[in-house]
C-alpha cells in the first residue's frame, strides 16, 4: 500500500540559491502500490486521516476580519490600535479589545485600555439608532418643507414671471434711451448745417 500524503516536490537547481522548488502535477506522479508490506491496516490508516482531518482549523481568510471591530478601534492615548484578544472564564468565551502597546510592553507605556465586545456592541446600537431617529426626523422636515414649497411655487413663479416682464420693459426703456442718445449725438456732432 503507497501512502502518499502531500504532492512530491522536485528541487531544481537555480543560480540564485542553489534551489527551486517546483510541485508537481498529480498527472505526473509515479505510484507503486504494495511494494512494501503495510505497518498498519487500510482501516486504521483512514481513522487516523479522518481523526486528523478533524483537527485541521481552516484559515480565515486574510482581508476578512474574524473580530467586528478588528481595525476600527485606536487608544486615545498612544494611537495605537486595540487588538482583539478572547477570554475564557466559567466555560465562556468573551472577546475584549485592548492597547496593543499596552498588551506588548505592560503599564510603563500606556495605561490599561479595554472593553469588551458585547459593550462596544450596544454603543454601536445606540450610535446607530440615534443616527437613524434624526434622519427620520430630518426627513420629516424635509417633507414639510417640500409641502410648503409646493404650495408657494405657484406663487412664486408667477411673482418670477411679473419680474421678468419688468426687467424686459426695462430693458427696451434702455435699448431706446440709447437710441435716442446716438441720434441725439448724430445730430449734433454730424450736423452739416455749422
Amino acid at each position: 500500500m503507497a501512502i502518499s500524503v502531500e504532492p512530491p516536490v522536485v528541487f531544481l537547481a537555480d543560480a540564485n540559491n542553489g534551489k527551486r522548488v517546483r510541485k508537481v502535477p498529480k498527472k505526473e506522479w509515479l505510484r507503486h502500490e504494495d511494494v512494501y508490506p503495510p505497518i498498519i491496516s487500510r482501516e486504521d490508516w483512514e481513522q487516523a486521516q479522518a481523526l486528523l482531518q478533524k483537527q485541521i482549523r481552516k484559515r480565515v481568510k486574510s482581508n476578512t476580519p474574524c473580530h467586528r471591530y478588528a481595525g476600527l478601534l485606536a487608544c486615545g492615548d498612544c494611537g495605537a490600535p486595540f487588538v482583539a484578544i478572547n477570554r475564557y472564564w466559567n466555560g465562556s468565551c468573551r472577546v475584549e479589545y485592548i492597547c496593543k502597546t499596552y498588551m506588548r510592553h505592560g503599564k510603563d507605556t500606556c495605561t490599561s485600555h479595554r472593553i469588551r465586545e458585547e459593550k462596544l456592541d450596544v454603543m454601536v446600537w445606540e450610535l446607530v439608532s440615534a443616527t437613524h431617529e434624526s434622519r427620520a426626523e430630518e426627513l420629516k422636515k424635509l417633507a414639510q418643507m417640500q409641502k410648503i414649497w409646493a404650495l408657494r411655487k405657484p406663487i412664486l413663479d408667477a411673482h418670477i414671471l411679473l419680474l421678468q416682464e419688468k426687467v424686459q420693459k426695462l430693458e427696451q426703456e434702455i435699448d431706446e434711451i440709447v437710441m435716442e442718445k446716438l441720434i441725439a449725438f448724430k445730430n449734433f456732432y454730424c450736423d452739416d448745417t455749422r
